[in-house]
C-alpha cells in the first residue's frame, strides 16, 4: 500500500487522465500547506479546516469584525462601512494623493477639506445626522475621530442584544446615507436636509 502511495506521489500530472491530473495536483496544495510526502503517508484522518488554516496562515482577529459580519444591514451599507474602516473611500483628500483636485472642500458643509474624519464625524451636516440617530438610541457620546470611533464601537457594541445590533445597523446606515448624500451633491447637484436623512 505504501509503495503504491509513493508511486502516486511521484506521478507527473502530464502522465495521467485529466481527472487523475486534478487529484495529483492536490499534492502541490499539500506542499503549500507545509506537508511533506511522509506526513501525508502517515495521515489517518484529513481535516479540510486544518489544511485551510495552514494555507491561509495565522492572522490576528481584527477588533471591528463584528461591525461588519454580525451586522444585519443591507450589504451596500456594510460595503461602505467596510471601505471606510479600511480607509478606501475616495474622499477628495484621498483622490488628491493621485491627481490634482482644485476644490478639496467638503460638499456637505464647505467648511473644511473632505477627509474621512471630517466627512463622517466633524462635518456639521453629518454630525447633525449622527447626533440625532444616537439620541434616538440613547447613546450619549461617541468619539469624533474616525479610527477612535470605529475602535470605540467595536469594543462597546459587541453583544447580540437588540440594542447592540441596532447600533451596528445605525452606524452602517449613517455612513451609507452620508456618503450617498455627498455623492448626490457632487455628481447630481442635488441636496437634502439632514432631517430627511434621519427620517429616512
Amino acid at each position: 500500500m505504501l509503495t503504491t502511495l509513493r508511486r502516486i506521489w511521484e506521478v507527473q500530472a502530464n502522465q495521467a487522465l485529466w481527472v487523475i491530473r486534478k487529484i495529483i495536483k492536490a499534492k502541490e496544495t499539500f506542499g503549500e500547506a507545509g506537508y511533506q510526502e511522509d506526513d501525508v503517508l502517515q495521515l489517518t484522518t484529513l481535516s479540510v479546516k486544518e489544511i485551510y488554516c495552514k494555507l491561509r496562515g495565522d492572522y490576528p482577529r481584527v477588533e471591528w469584525w463584528r461591525l461588519i459580519w454580525n451586522n444585519h444591514s443591507p450589504p451596500r451599507w456594510n460595503f461602505i462601512l467596510f471601505l471606510g474602516i479600511h480607509k478606501r473611500l475616495f474622499t477628495k483628500t484621498r483622490l488628491a494623493q493621485w491627481c490634482h483636485i482644485d476644490d478639496l472642500s467638503c460638499p456637505l458643509c464647505n467648511a473644511a477639506d473632505e477627509s474621512i474624519d471630517h466627512l463622517f464625524f466633524q462635518c456639521q451636516y453629518s454630525a447633525n445626522v449622527w447626533s440625532k440617530l444616537l439620541k434616538w438610541q440613547g447613546v450619549t457620546k461617541v468619539p469624533t475621530l474616525w479610527q477612535v470611533a470605529i475602535t470605540w464601537a467595536a469594543r462597546h457594541m459587541q453583544g447580540k442584544s437588540t440594542g447592540m445590533m441596532l447600533f451596528r445597523m445605525t452606524l452602517a446606515a449613517c455612513l451609507y446615507c452620508v456618503w450617498n448624500e455627498r455623492n448626490l451633491r457632487l455628481f447630481q447637484q442635488r441636496s437634502r436636509p439632514a432631517d430627511m436623512l434621519v427620517d429616512k
